[in-house]
């Protein structure tokens, strides 16, 4: 038998064993009568023709050998896997009757680097399951041939906001699908069918959580192979990534808000440094002119940017202003009226309406160091449902401008008088009498836009 080519060329281990007698209560034990070459490149031993098992194998597990009995009594075939622990050694074993009384036959394979790569696969999934319990995003696997789940993580609540044990149980790549907003669906598909080619893919899509918020996940899926190289699972992380789009938005906005302001900014310069050289009658005049209404300007700016609702306090604005030419709240000026928070644009044009009038009373009016007085008041009046408005008047007395009239058509002048009523849809009163400059304004009270912080 042992010239024979197909016992010879079996890639397979093969031997012929007879049960050999032994004293009662002592363990069975077989002896070899045959072996094939592949025997000794499975198992490692040599000569064992004419040698038991137990000779060879002191350790042999009894279980093993037990199966061998069952066969030799019932000469009925066995097929199964058992670990040889000595040889370190998983075999998978289809034993048979020989043919003859006591002898049967056993033909096997070396299973152990499957046997090796299952107990890793399992050891890893075991971890990989552990971390997927304790993380905040969707960890999953799905089978490469049908795409359902085989594991799906906790965090698939938090994230879709629906019940683990419901997306089990109706385990179908459309009731997941479904879960995507419709738009992202085909991508999200194309992409899973990338993984199953053995790609690995990150991309992001939208779910409907069940009570109708949107929540951006972003995935990470990757091939998952057997021993021989072939996608059997594919898993995944699903990252919730709403917060970040949410920061990329704002951020967009901050940048379209500053790319506005900045536009606005050097609009309105430009608009003061032609109209204050349009009306100085020297360089210096110019500077000092430009600089006032520049530093102005700049104060504004400075409260919009610190604001955290996006205006600005008509009573600071007015204060500071003052406060820059050295004039307090005393005897000789009366500041006063209720809260109000100007949305930018307003307080931008009234900044330099109250700085214009400022200028105006230090070098000839209720500020020029004389006996005048300054009244500042305003309040709000409800209007007949077109929303509330603001009246300012700037009331000076008791100043004599008989020897220094006020320029009518200075750049002052033409802010009060035009400028103010075209960008803030006001009415606007100017008169200049004998005990000093009144100044009156009717505009409508906008509520100041939310403020993207540019400037902390």
């Amino acid at each position: 038998m042992t010239e024979e080519p197909l016992f010879t060329n079996l890639e397979q281990g093969f031997c012929i064993i007879e049960k050999v007698a032994t004293v009662p209560g002592e363990p069975s034990d077989f002896r070899y009568v045959a072996a094939n070459p592949a025997f000794e490149a499975h198992t490692g031993l040599r000569d064992v023709v004419g040698k038991t098992i137990r000779e060879l194998v002191p350790t042999a597990e009894d279980a093993i050998m037990d199966r061998y009995d069952e066969v030799v009594a019932t000469g009925a075939s066995q097929r199964f896997e058992a670990h040889v622990e000595a040889l370190d050694l998983w075999m998978e074993a289809e034993v048979f009757a020989a043919g003859e009384p006591n002898r049967i036959a056993v033909l096997f394979s070396n299973v152990s680097v499957r046997k090796r790569v299952e107990t890793a696969l399992r050891e890893s999934e075991e971890r990989f399951r552990e971390f997927g319990e304790a993380s905040q995003d969707v960890l999953w696997t799905r089978d490469a041939e049908t795409l359902c789940w085989t594991y799906l993580s906790a965090g698939f609540e938090r994230v879709y906001g629906a019940k683990r044990e419901d997306a089990l149980s109706n385990n179908t790549m459309e009731n997941w699908l479904e879960l995507i907003v419709p738009e992202d669906r085909i991508h999200a598909l194309e992409n899973i069918r990338k993984v199953r080619e053995g790609k690995r893919v990150a991309f992001e899509y939208r779910v409907r959580r069940p009570d109708g918020t949107i929540r951006w996940i972003r995935n990470t899926d990757f091939p998952m192979r057997d021993a021989a190289g072939k996608v059997v699972r594919i898993g995944g992380v699903g990252a919730d990534i709403t917060a970040l789009k949410r920061g990329e938005e704002h951020q967009a906005m901050l940048l379209s808000e500053l790319q506005h302001r900045v536009r606005n900014t050097l609009a309105i310069v430009r608009s003061i440094a032609r109209r204050t050289a349009e009306n100085s009658t020297s360089v210096d005049d110019m500077l000092g002119h430009f600089q006032g209404r520049l530093d102005a300007f700049s104060r504004v700016q400075a409260a919009l940017t610190r604001s955290a609702d996006g205006g600005v306090d008509l009573r600071s604005l007015i204060d500071d202003e003052l406060i820059a030419h050295a004039a307090h709240e005393g005897d000789d000026v009366h500041v006063s009226g209720p809260d109000v928070i100007l949305d930018g644009k307003s307080a931008e044009r009234l900044s330099l309406a109250i700085h214009e009038l400022t200028t105006n009373a230090v070098k000839h009016g209720a500020l020029s160091g004389g006996l005048g007085k300054l009244s500042v008041q305003w309040e709000r009046k409800g209007a007949d449902g077109s929303g509330e408005q603001l009246v300012l008047r700037w009331n000076e007395s008791e100043v004599d401008l008989s020897d220094r009239p006020a320029d009518a058509d200075g750049f002052g002048m033409e802010l009060l008088r035009r400028s103010l009523p075209y960008d803030l849809q006001a009415e606007t009163e100017v008169e200049l009498t004998a005990g000093g400059l009144r100044f009156r304004l009717e505009m409508p009270l906008r509520e100041p836009a939310k403020n993207v912080t540019l400037v902390k």
